[in-house]
């Protein structure tokens, strides 16, 4: 069979869940094709072959343009099996009902994906495939999967095309295990363990082993010179595992890489192992400068104190650190948002990026913004947009937003803070603002957090480019409008 992906753009990291379904696919024999509607003509590729099989890879802010997609594509080509999966089709598994696809995949992709396409290629019925469904049958999810050595590695070739920005781009993503133990309310990751319930274990880690030999071999055949390590937390504490990792690693590959760590996980004994073992940078979430916040809203346990502690040792390691935080969460004030600030002032990240709360379904915290009827329109819009939360006046959504653009160059110069936090953003946005952001974003992330060594006028243009997809994007839902595909 033929299988095409499709997913929204490719951004600078790559999608490794539908790398993986790749993989699945490729060892069943069948060919598989990726296309980005951000990229490519989707008609065009239709139009000169109709693949067996179409399937979606969707983000929540991505929905409607997905529905909408499949809605001319079933209209012109009606027999196209489509099948869809990615977090909104986890949690807003309803939309088998009402979207024009054949099929739905919730949860864990791998072992329905493989199955469904045993079935489809020997013409049996597929129906009762937990994790899928179809408009006739709604199946339970299966048990996550124990060893994720026996996954494939992600099929690279499908991302690293030739003429695609991703396959010459020396920064390479890997994941060296799946699920968070924690339970912050703003998370997919809590979500996500309340529909596991009792179906496994949760935090799960690929062998060492296999991480190295994953990282050699994509070294042999791309460009590489910097690791990008996706785990929602890399390291819980200092274990044999992060042991190993750190000697093997620093021996066999040798390269710079960045991960993921949360504040009150932090120890000098595993920072220091992270650096010994080529830690270039990491994140490290502050999300709320209010410790009352932090702890009644979104559930995420921690103190001034072990904050800025943890920040102290990395920083005492020389690693840079990208730290992130949320403005607009449900009943915040703008005093809460400049206490935001603050705090990521006085912590010094390399790069301190602001964002707006996003009421996703499913999350916890969207939850509690809906008792409270908070929500008054369909998410539309993604974290770089103004707060759809009607807690908030205009003129406060509109501050929320210029402190998301100017944000960072407050934190990275406070000289700069009496101009930005007293005058600037109480002004209209405008897109000098956004610019600001657009240019420190790049600047800041290609020098501290992934250092693109090559091609990097390149890259940042690109990243220039999808910025200004996304805040014309936003312009043109706001207006009411919706984007017409001509299939």
């Amino acid at each position: 069979m033929r299988i095409m992906f499709v997913i929204r753009d490719m951004s600078f990291i790559e999608h490794l869940g539908v790398m993986h379904l790749s993989s699945i696919a490729k060892e069943l024999g069948h060919e598989t094709s990726l296309s980005v509607i951000n990229e490519h003509d989707i008609s065009g590729i239709l139009e000169s072959g109709l693949p067996d099989l179409l399937a979606f890879s969707i983000m929540s802010v991505d929905a409607s343009i997905f529905r909408d997609l499949a809605r001319v594509i079933k209209v012109k080509y009606p027999k196209l099996f489509i099948i869809s999966g990615g977090p909104h089709c986890t949690f807003n598994q309803e939309i088998i009902d009402f979207w024009p696809i054949d099929a739905l995949i919730a949860g864990e992709g791998e072992v329905p994906f493989r199955e469904l396409l045993l079935c489809l290629e020997k013409g049996n019925d597929y129906s009762s495939i937990k994790n899928l469904h179809t408009k006739q049958k709604k199946n339970d999810l299966g048990d996550l999967i124990k060893d994720l050595d026996v996954l494939p590695d992600p099929d690279r070739e499908l991302v690293y095309y030739k003429g695609g920005h991703l396959r010459d781009l020396s920064v390479k993503s890997f994941m060296t295990s799946r699920g968070c133990a924690f339970k912050c309310s703003y998370c997919f990751n809590n979500a996500y363990n309340k529909l596991y319930n009792q179906k496994g274990r949760v935090v799960r880690r690929r062998s060492v082993g296999r991480v190295i030999q994953e990282i050699k071999n994509v070294r042999k055949s791309y460009a590489m010179d910097f690791v990008r390590f996706g785990d929602d937390v890399f390291c819980y504490l200092k274990d044999a595992w992060l042991e190993e990792f750190a000697h093997r690693y620093r021996k066999e590959i040798g390269l710079p890489f960045y991960c993921l760590i949360r504040p009150n996980l932090i120890t000098e004994e595993m920072m220091r192992l992270l650096s010994e073992a080529g830690c270039y940078s990491v994140n490290m979430s502050i999300e709320a400068g209010s410790e009352e916040f932090r702890y009644k809203v979104l559930n995420r346990k921690m103190s001034d104190s072990v904050i800025y502690n943890a920040f102290n040792i990395v920083h005492k390691y020389h690693v840079n650190i990208y730290a992130n935080s949320m403005l607009g969460l449900p009943f915040a004030r703008i005093k809460d948002e400049l206490a935001t600030v603050d705090m990521m002032t006085r912590c010094k990240p390399s790069f301190p990026s602001f964002t707006i709360f996003t009421p996703f379904k499913g999350v916890e915290l969207t939850e509690l913004a809906e008792k409270h009827n908070l929500i008054t329109r369909e998410i539309k819009e993604s974290t770089w947009a103004a707060s759809i939360l009607n807690c908030f006046t205009d003129r406060e959504k509109k501050i929320q937003v210029n402190i998301m653009h100017l944000g960072a160059a407050a934190c990275r110069w406070p000289i700069l803070q009496p101009l930005i936090l007293k005058c600037l953003i109480y002004l209209p946005p405008n897109r000098l603002f956004f610019l600001i952001w657009v240019l420190l974003k790049n600047y800041l992330m290609t020098k501290h957090i992934f250092p693109v060594k090559a091609l990097v006028l390149k890259k940042i243009n690109y990243g220039i480019k999808i910025f200004l997809s996304e805040f014309r994007l936003i312009s043109y839902q706001k207006a009411g409008n919706s984007i017409k595909w001509r299939i």
